[in-house]
C-alpha cells in the first residue's frame, strides 16, 4: 500500500511539473498520459490519470475543463508553486534537488 501511495505521490508531481512546462500551463489528459509513459515511467490507463488530475483540482492545484469530453487541465499558482517545491502539498512528492 506504501508503494501505491508513493508512486501516486510521484504522478502527481510530474503532472503538475509537466503543466509548468507548457507556456500556458495547460495540456489535455491525452498527452499527460503519454508523457507520463514515455518521460517518466508511469503507464497509468486513462481513468487513472483522470482520477489524479481530479484529485489535484480538489486540492487547488489545477483546473479542470472538459471540452468535448476531454479533460484539459490548467495549472494553478498553487499547482505551479508544488511543482517547484516553493509550497507543499502532502499528497504530492516533493521534487528532488536540480528539479
Amino acid at each position: 500500500m506504501i508503494y501505491t501511495e508513493e508512486l501516486a505521490k510521484n504522478a502527481r508531481l510530474r503532472l503538475l511539473q509537466m503543466l509548468a512546462e507548457k507556456s500556458a500551463y495547460t495540456d489535455d489528459e491525452v498527452a499527460l498520459q503519454a508523457k507520463l509513459a514515455s518521460r517518466c515511467g508511469h503507464a497509468l490507463g486513462r481513468d487513472r490519470v483522470r482520477t489524479e488530475l481530479v484529485w489535484l483540482e480538489d486540492q487547488g492545484l489545477l483546473v479542470l475543463q472538459r471540452p468535448g469530453g476531454i479533460m484539459l487541465a490548467t495549472l494553478t499558482t498553487a499547482g505551479l508553486e508544488v511543482s517547484g517545491g516553493v509550497g507543499r502539498n502532502p499528497g504530492v512528492a516533493a521534487p528532488g534537488p536540480g528539479e
